[in-house]
């Protein structure tokens, strides 16, 4: 572009947004979508691109911050705008990408989770009374799998001699219309075992309810409707209130004082590598390492022992 050339942010932007639509995920676009009509949008609207600097990038940023979004999200919605730039930089020759410059906010990872005990959920789940939003709860604590994919599942989904789940799609609620698209990535794509007692459970509700169709969706419900839910039966069983997303971290905490495997952890949650695993609950392993630290006590000790008695 030439350098007595104006070219709005609007512009580009509408650029940026057309090629993920055509390019992407449609979840995916629309994730763009809504992080940029919220929060980038209403900043840069109307100005001209070569005129934002390092300095207005940090000025969007404090403001950003100041709305006491959790850190992930900040981190989420600041590399959108990198991103943005990026595609100005590659296409509308802007010459440097000033949120680059301005430097990174937010954080990859929560370092805190929040999760219930076996013992919580069982005092939850205990004040759910109506059975199709039990059996959500319940799928959802027993699998770890997503609010969408939860939304998405079908009859046809549901193998009831293999006890397995097959998880190939996701909900959503966007613009009052709802949306079933692919998961979240290549690996959210699984097959997940599910316990006896559980499909039995399952099985025995998709019998009874005689207007499910083998694609109807098994929960017609919005995540809103359920978090609602679970506010409400939080306030009546005293149970600590925690994000719907949370028993997915819940299923996780589970299977890691059940000590399986981070690896097999990682294939049951749908995570891309099973470093994500490892970065989001390594904080829950600690205990793990002093459990592993006194077998390895035990094995030391026993076999200096039988080196002793081996020298008589």
């Amino acid at each position: 572009m030439k350098e007595s050339q104006i070219v709005l942010f609007d512009d580009v932007l509408s650029s940026f947004l057309e090629d993920k639509r055509t390019r992407s995920r449609y979840s995916t676009y629309i994730g763009y979508e809504c992080v940029i009509r919220n929060h980038i949008m209403p900043f840069f609207s109307g100005r001209d691109i070569r005129s934002i600097k390092p300095l207005t990038v940090r000025e969007w940023q404090n403001e950003l911050i100041s709305l006491g979004l959790s850190p992930m999200y900040v981190r989420r919605v600041d590399t959108c705008l990198v991103s943005v730039f990026n595609w100005a930089c590659r296409f509308w020759e802007l010459p440097n990408n000033p949120a680059t410059l301005a430097g990174s906010i937010g954080t990859s990872f929560s370092h805190r989770i929040d999760f219930w005990t076996l013992a919580e959920f069982r005092r939850f789940i205990g004040g759910v009374a109506d059975p199709r939003v039990r059996l959500a709860f319940e799928l959802l604590y027993w699998t770890g799998m997503r609010v969408g994919e939860l939304l998405a599942l079908t009859p046809a989904d549901v193998n009831s001699r293999r006890c397995e789940l097959t998880i190939s799609k996701s909900y959503r609620r966007y613009h009052k219309s709802d949306l079933i698209t692919k998961p979240k990535t290549r690996k959210s794509e699984r097959t997940v075992t599910l316990n006896t007692s559980l499909m039995r459970e399952l099985s025995s509700f998709l019998r009874s309810d005689r207007s499910l169709k083998p694609n109807s969706r098994i929960f017609p419900f919005t995540s809103n409707r359920l978090f609602y839910r679970m506010k409400v039966t939080c306030r009546v069983t005293g149970v600590k209130k925690i994000r719907i997303h949370d028993l997915r971290h819940s299923h996780a905490s589970l299977l890691i004082e059940m000590n399986v495997t981070p690896l097999l952890i990682c294939e049951r949650l749908g995570h891309e590598k099973v470093e994500t695993t490892l970065n989001i609950y390594s904080h829950l392993y600690p205990n793990k390492q002093k459990q592993l630290s006194d077998k390895l006590e035990d094995l030391f000790t026993g076999e200096a022992k039988d080196t002793r008695k081996n020298r008589f």
